[in-house]
């Protein structure tokens, strides 16, 4: 089946000014921009009517037991034996080394490199509350470990920023508890804790990051790109921005600037997206039609 998605905004690296994807047999098979899309055939059309097209979620961390699953998510890594159920969520166990307090740090990196994770690096769960100092952001990266993270109820304590320049590899999850929002967890990220993430940054944690975490694939997942699997989500937004941090007035600042995929305008007080769909493979998962009609 052909189903191609139009006038919308499509966060796609590849083609931020991208407004329209073809879809081909759960691939995206294009993407570009309207007057492309007219000469297009598909079996199935589908106006967006503004709304954003981004990479579905992936949960890093998600919790073992079975449970609604978060509107947006399509995979889930789950340190336990998996018993989740869902239609469309790809779940995958893993093997990881769980840090409740900085000074357990070492033991965990050392427990972490024996290797719990066969043919990858050592990971490591730590809670967002979670207090580093210099020296153990240091051993981590000579531990070449990735960090697997979940926001605290009070947001993160973890240099986030710190990590990411460090090269060390951030990825967001549940942190083993009931589903959350990820859209939450990224707020959380650009708002909060010693050295916010760009919106970017934490919006690929919560998705490619997570697909990173897994064996290198020929084909990139958790992206919007041609030969991808057309594992995607819709969302109402109020604004759109690129947002990055400004550490001269310690806030955030919107720069429209051009060639930038953009992301919902995100801080505590402003309105979380709103879900409308979620594609696995180009398969329905969930489907909203009070934000938008389903498809026959």
């Amino acid at each position: 089946m052909t189903l191609l998605l139009r006038n919308g905004t499509i966060h796609s690296v590849g083609d931020p000014f991208a407004t329209a994807v073809l879809i081909d047999r759960g691939t995206i098979a294009w993407i570009g921009q309207e007057s492309t899309a007219d000469t297009l055939a598909a079996e199935t059309v589908v106006d967006l009517d503004g709304l954003l097209l981004t990479p579905a979620f992936a949960d890093a961390w998600a919790p073992a037991g079975e449970g609604a699953v978060p509107p947006g998510v399509v995979a889930a890594q789950v340190a336990a034996p998996a018993t989740l159920a869902a239609p469309g969520l790809e779940v995958t166990e893993i093997a990881a080394v769980h840090v409740r307090e900085a000074g357990a740090l070492g033991a965990a990196l050392e427990r972490a490199s024996a290797g719990p994770v066969a043919g990858g690096p050592p990971r490591l769960h730590l809670p967002g509350s979670l207090t580093l100092t210099d020296g153990d952001v240091e051993a981590i990266v000579r531990a070449h470990a990735v960090v697997v993270t979940a926001a605290a109820d009070g947001g993160f304590a973890l240099p986030l920023a710190r990590l990411v320049a460090e090269g060390v590899l951030v990825a967001f999850g549940s942190g083993g508890r009931d589903w959350h929002d990820p859209w939450s967890t990224i707020t959380a990220a650009v708002s909060t804790g010693p050295a916010p993430l760009t919106a970017r940054a934490a919006f690929n944690a919560h998705s490619r990051q997570v697909w990173r975490l897994g064996p290198p694939a020929a084909i990139p997942r958790g992206t919007i790109a041609v030969g991808s699997p057309a594992s995607v989500a819709g969302w109402a937004v109020e604004a759109l921005a690129v947002q990055t941090p400004d550490e001269r007035v310690a806030s955030w600042s919107t720069d429209p600037r051009a060639g930038t995929p953009l992301l919902p305008a995100l801080g505590p007080d402003e309105v979380r997206p709103v879900h409308a769909f979620t594609l696995a493979a180009g398969e329905v998962v969930a489907w909203d039609e009070s934000i938008l009609p389903r498809p026959a």
